[in-house]
């Protein structure tokens, strides 16, 4: 049986249809595929960041032209007083006996200047690099707890071994 006019313009319709519904698969997966590609791209090669300030052969001391502007007013006396608090946090850890209480000696030694660091990471965040000045804080903060704790659990049996020889 022969076919007929419209059932062959029926076919070639559903060709068509098949056809484009492909080609907006394939461009749909390309478009996604691509985009995809770029963003990996973009994240291992760091594209589209801002570059971290180089480190001179100093000792990281930033040179030249590089050097941070010094901070002014609230948000500097803020961020040395709460970089004190570290200090002193590491120093209040030191005769720790143990790590748990290397870190509990630590953070309590923090306040009370860091019950206001929330306030202080306001008035840094208004001015120019004041939030990489608090990053660089939040950073010194970690490194010294986890200092303090290495330090506890490094010290701890010397410490024990040194009170086994002294009286009771």
């Amino acid at each position: 049986m022969p076919e007929s006019p419209d059932a062959d313009e029926l076919a070639r319709a559903r060709f068509r249809g098949k056809r484009y519904t492909m080609a907006a698969f394939v461009t749909f997966a390309a478009v996604f595929v691509g985009w995809s590609a770029v963003q990996v791209i973009r994240g291992v090669f760091g594209l589209g960041v801002p570059a971290l300030a180089a480190r001179g052969a100093r000792g990281g001391q930033l040179e030249g032209a590089d050097r941070p502007v010094p901070l002014q007013g609230d948000c500097a006396r803020g961020l040395a007083r709460l970089s004190g608090a570290v200090d002193r946090g590491v120093a209040r850890a030191s005769p720790a006996r143990d790590e748990a209480e290397a870190a509990t000696a630590f953070r309590l030694a923090l306040s009370p200047e860091w019950d206001g660091a929330a306030d202080v990471e306001g008035l840094c965040s208004a001015q120019p690099q004041g939030r990489d000045a608090y990053a660089a804080l939040m950073r010194f903060s970690r490194a010294g707890e986890g200092y303090a704790r290495r330090q506890g659990v490094e010290l701890a049996p010397l410490r024990r071994e040194v009170a086994e020889y002294l009286p009771p």
